[in-house]
C-alpha cells in the first residue's frame, strides 16, 4: 500500500511526523529540498564559511522559518550548512552594502577609482587575495584591461597584502604572552589588540602635539592627491585601452 512504510515508522513513533526529502549531491539543490515546501528565489554559497544566503518572498519567508524556527533549524542540521534567511528587500540591501564595502576596500588598498573598482566586483571579485593571486588568465579575459593593466592590478594587491601581513605580525608582537594563550585568541584579534595598544602608547607619549595649520593641511592634501591621481590616472588609461583594443571581439562567456 502507499506510504505504508512511513506509516509504519510513524506509529513506531508514537504518531511522531515523518518528512521524506530527496538527497542531493549539490548542497544548493540539498537544501532547496530541505526547506520545501517553501519555494526559494536565491542561494548564495560561502563555501569558506560553509554557510548559505537563502532568499525568499515574503509569503514563503514564515514557511522556510517554521514555527519557533524549527523548519530552518532542521533544514541546517540536516544538510550540514549555516542558513541565512533573507526576504528579497535584505537580500537586495545586503548586496548593495557589501558592494560598497569592496569597492572602497579596491579604491584604499590597490589605489583604483571607482570605475576600476566597479568592474573588479562585476567580475566576481571579493578580496585582494583573488586579484593578487587568480589565474592571469582569468583577468585578462576582463575586457575591459589589458596586460599592462592586469600585471598592475596583481602587484598592486600582493603588496597590500604583504604590507597587512607585517602590520598585523608587528601588532601581534605588542600583545603580551599571556593574552596570547587564552582559550580562543587568534591572531586576528591578537593584531587588533596590538594595534590598539600600540596607538594608546604613541598617544601618551607626544601629549603636546599641536594640530596642523591650515597651510600645513593644505600641502598634505595636495601631496596625497597629487600621488592618488597620478596612480589612478595610470589606471584608467591602461584600462580604456585594454577596452578599445577589444571593441572588436565578443565578450567571452563566465561560467
Amino acid at each position: 500500500m502507499r506510504g505504508s512504510r512511513v506509516t509504519a515508522v510513524t506509529n513506531e513513533l508514537a504518531g511522531e511526523r515523518v518528512d521524506i526529502i530527496l538527497f542531493s549531491e549539490d548542497p544548493a539543490k540539498f537544501v532547496i529540498n530541505a526547506l520545501a515546501p517553501a519555494e526559494i528565489s536565491s542561494i548564495v554559497v560561502d563555501e569558506e564559511k560553509h554557510s548559505m544566503d537563502v532568499v525568499v518572498d515574503e509569503e514563503n519567508l514564515a514557511i522556510a522559518i517554521g514555527r519557533l524556527g524549527q523548519n530552518v533549524r532542521l533544514a541546517s542540521e540536516l544538510t550540514g550548512w549555516e542558513l541565512n534567511l533573507m526576504s528579497v528587500e535584505d537580500s537586495q540591501k545586503k548586496h548593495d552594502e557589501e558592494g560598497q564595502r569592496l569597492r572602497q576596500l579596491f579604491m584604499d588598498k590597490i589605489d583604483v577609482d571607482e570605475e576600476v573598482a566597479d568592474i573588479l566586483i562585476g567580475e566576481g571579485f571579493t578580496s585582494l587575495e583573488e586579484i593578487a593571486y587568480v589565474p592571469i588568465n582569468e583577468m585578462l579575459e576582463i575586457d575591459a584591461f589589458d596586460a599592462d593593466t592586469v600585471n598592475e592590478l596583481r602587484s598592486r594587491a600582493r603588496n597590500a597584502l604583504l604590507t597587512d601581513a607585517i602590520v598585523r605580525e608587528e601588532n601581534v608582537e605588542n600583545v603580551e604572552e599571556a593574552l596570547l594563550n587564552l582559550e580562543g585568541m587568534d591572531t586576528e584579534i591578537a593584531s587588533a589588540l596590538g594595534d590598539a595598544r600600540h596607538h594608546d602608547a604613541r598617544r601618551a607619549r607626544r601629549p603636546g602635539r599641536r594640530r596642523a595649520g591650515r597651510a600645513d593641511r593644505h600641502r598634505g592634501r595636495a601631496r596625497a592627491g597629487s600621488h592618488h591621481e597620478g596612480a589612478r590616472a595610470l589606471v584608467r588609461r591602461r584600462a580604456g585601452r585594454g577596452r578599445a583594443a577589444r571593441s572588436s571581439r565578443r565578450a567571452p562567456t563566465r561560467h
